[in-house]
């Protein structure tokens, strides 16, 4: 009986010891289950009434995991490692380039302010706003006196470059500053023609053939300052060689290294592909031009006389057009507004849709390098 009620009592513990054990397990996984219910809601707070992440949530989840994924890469923290320890050197290499080419860059840099000031009247000019027509001349003219006569700049390399003509081998980075130059020359260029062509009165030549005739001169202003990088980059792939004397210059395209060769063909067939595309939509605004493409065709005088007004502008219609869902309205107004939205403003009915690219005289604001 004794031993009987010992086993007994050591039974009751076991299992004592076994409930124990089943309900730290439990708890343990309940706080598992809990903390991983707020390590999710630290990491995406979700909307509890639609249960739909929003975008910030998203990108704070996705930065969120690929935080603990760098952290627990091994490599991924060697590279930065490598990196920290690279970029003093960097920055010091980058500010002592800076210092010896400081009055380069200082010219670049003027250069595309003066493009931007020359642009922006261009523009405002051509929106029917109070631009300088003097200022952008004087603006342009007076940076090319500074480089030439202040910095002490050669502008003929740069003029040789607009007439397409090639020049000596030059380095690395002095052909990249006279390509930049050349560049921001013939942005100058393009923005006196404009400011002539914006010039112009309405009543001499009309604002819709304007508008077509901006377009043209900007597809042939980028298409002309694709082709003035081609003489720079090509005699930087030849290498240096006398060009003044033809007996040494003929000797060196004889014996011109395979991968001088290789680099040269590869930057003309680079170059022609680049050209034959800006001639395309030069071609493209030139049959524009020519045959005054519109969004609409002309109204029936029955069809005008049902509208008095243009629903645009509301004054009497001038020149109107109608669209393909027959609504009318003022050639000028619409064609704004068709730049735009591509639909009809009275029915939101959709428009086709036409090359309206730089109608309002803006010039492309990228720089070439190449």
């Amino acid at each position: 009986m004794a031993g009987r009620r010992r086993n007994d009592s050591y039974g009751d513990m076991e299992s004592g010891l076994i409930q124990q054990a089943r309900g730290a397990d439990s708890m343990e996984n309940s706080s598992e289950s809990d903390d991983e219910e707020t390590a999710d809601e630290d990491v995406v707070p979700r909307d509890r009434t639609n249960n739909v992440e929003t975008g910030p949530e998203i990108l704070r989840r996705e930065y969120t995991r690929l935080r603990l994924a760098f952290s627990q890469n091994r490599n991924a923290q060697s590279v930065l490692s490598m990196i920290s320890k690279f970029l003093p050197f960097a920055a010091l290499f980058l500010a002592k380039l800076s210092f010896e080419k400081s009055s380069a860059i200082f010219s670049i840099i003027m250069g595309y302010l003066v493009f931007m000031v020359g642009d922006k009247h261009v523009t405002m000019i051509s929106s029917g706003q109070r631009g300088s027509v003097l200022l952008t001349v004087w603006v342009i003219a007076g940076h090319y006196l500074a480089l030439h006569y202040m910095i002490g700049m050669d502008i003929m390399p740069v003029v040789n470059a607009l007439i397409l003509h090639f020049q000596p081998y030059q380095p690395c980075l002095v052909t990249l500053y006279y390509v930049i130059m050349s560049d921001l020359a013939a942005k100058h260029i393009t923005v006196l023609i404009k400011v002539l062509v914006v010039s112009i009165p309405v009543r001499t030549m009309a604002l819709k053939r304007r508008r077509r005739l901006l377009q043209f001169l900007e597809y042939t202003s980028q298409t002309f300052r694709c082709t003035i990088a081609a003489p720079w980059w090509i005699m930087y792939f030849l290498g240096s060689f006398n060009t003044s004397d033809s007996a040494s210059a003929l000797t060196y395209l004889h014996e011109l290294p395979v991968a001088n060769t290789l680099f040269v063909c590869t930057f003309i067939i680079l170059k022609v592909k680049e050209i034959i595309e800006f001639g395309q939509n030069v071609y493209r605004s030139a049959i524009s031009l020519l045959n005054m493409v519109s969004y609409g065709v002309a109204p029936t005088q029955e069809e005008i006389a049902k509208h008095d007004k243009c629903s645009i502008c509301f004054e009497t219609m001038r020149c109107p057009i109608k669209l393909s869902c027959n609504h009318i309205f003022c050639e000028e107004c619409a064609e704004k507004w068709l730049d735009e939205k591509h639909t009809c403003p009275m029915c939101r009915a959709h428009v086709e849709e036409q090359d309206s690219k730089f109608f309002n005289a803006a010039t492309c604001k990228t720089v070439r390098v190449y």
